[in-house]
C-alpha cells in the first residue's frame, strides 16, 4: 500500500474521523466556513505530505505591506514553525504550508503537530476576515 493512502486511513483513525482520498490525490479538512487543510503527498517522490491551508485574501495596500511583514518574521523563526507563509497572486491569498516526511514520523507526532499547524491556520485566518495583523504571540505560544 502506497504511504499517503495508510496514512489519512491511521490519521482519521486516530482522530475519530473518516478521512477520504479524492480523484485529485487529495483529502481536504474543513476547519471552518470557507478555511479547509489540504493534505496531499509530494508530486517528486511521494514521500513528504503537503499540509496547505488558504488563509483569506488580502487585499493591495497598507494592510498587506503589515501582513507580508509579520509573516516573514514568522516564516524567519527557528523550527519548529508549524507552517511557513507564502502568498498567491492568483487569488491574492496568503497561504500557509508544510511539508514533513511521512516515513519518519508516527502517527501521534503527526496529528500533534498538525494541531498546532491548524491552530496557527485559524488564529491567521480570524485575523485576516477582521482586517488585523496577529499577535507576535501566535508565534510564541505554539509550540
Amino acid at each position: 500500500m502506497e504511504i499517503f493512502p495508510q496514512l489519512i486511513k491511521e490519521l482519521g483513525e486516530s482522530n475519530g474521523a473518516s478521512l477520504e482520498i479524492d480523484g485529485a490525490g487529495t483529502c481536504k479538512l474543513i476547519l471552518k466556513d470557507e478555511l479547509y487543510l489540504q493534505l496531499e503527498p509530494d508530486n517528486a517522490t511521494g514521500e513528504n505530505l503537503i499540509m496547505t491551508c488558504p488563509l483569506g485574501e488580502i487585499p493591495p495596500g497598507s494592510y498587506r505591506r503589515d501582513i507580508f511583514k509579520r509573516a516573514m518574521i514568522a516564516n524567519w523563526k527557528e523550527a519548529p514553525r508549524y507552517g511557513i507563509f507564502s502568498f498567491s497572486s492568483l487569488n491574492n491569498n496568503l497561504v500557509i504550508f508544510d511539508q514533513l516526511r511521512m516515513a519518519h514520523h508516527s502517527i501521534d507526532f503527526l496529528t500533534k503537530y498538525l494541531e498546532k499547524f491548524i491552530h496557527r491556520s485559524l488564529k491567521w485566518h480570524e485575523a485576516i476576515q477582521s482586517q488585523d495583523i496577529p499577535p507576535m504571540p501566535i508565534f510564541d505560544n505554539i509550540s
